[in-house]
């Protein structure tokens, strides 16, 4: 099992037959191949914008947007909101994104909540394969 910095052409070049088989964990999504409804609309919405598939973290990027964009509504969008405010909104924000679902732990380090965010990938004739979330891969 390998990790996401390894997923480069490097690894395929310097590993040769050997990197057959081999699984690596991502944190970002293929939405092009995930398979789920918001998936394929955020595929058909970027295609058709952008006359190409969507690229390596573009759902995250969107998914990050709307993640704000929520945290500022439920303070009331506009003027007079201080950055500590939206911080702290993010943080107690719950996101059912394009990606994944976004949660921050309620502790002191705010990190994001690791159930479902992960993603599996193999190295498979050549190239890297996105396989789905690690949690529903069989």
């Amino acid at each position: 099992m390998g990790f996401e910095p390894v997923l480069r052409p490097a690894f395929l070049t310097g590993a040769g037959d050997a990197a057959g088989g081999w699984m690596f964990e991502a944190l970002y999504t293929e939405p092009q191949l995930a398979g789920t409804k918001a998936s394929k609309a955020f595929t058909t919405a970027y295609r058709k914008r952008y006359r190409q598939a969507p690229g390596r973290w573009a759902a995250e990027a969107y998914d990050a947007v709307g993640l704000i964009a929520r945290a500022l509504d439920a303070l009331g969008g506009g003027a007079g909101i201080e950055p500590g405010q939206v911080a702290e909104r993010l943080f107690r924000t719950a996101y059912d994104g394009v990606a994944k679902p976004i949660r921050f732990t309620q502790d002191a380090t705010h990190t994001l909540n690791p159930e479902n965010a992960s993603f599996l990938c193999q190295a498979r004739d050549g190239d890297f394969r996105f396989l789905g979330r690690y949690d529903q891969v069989r």
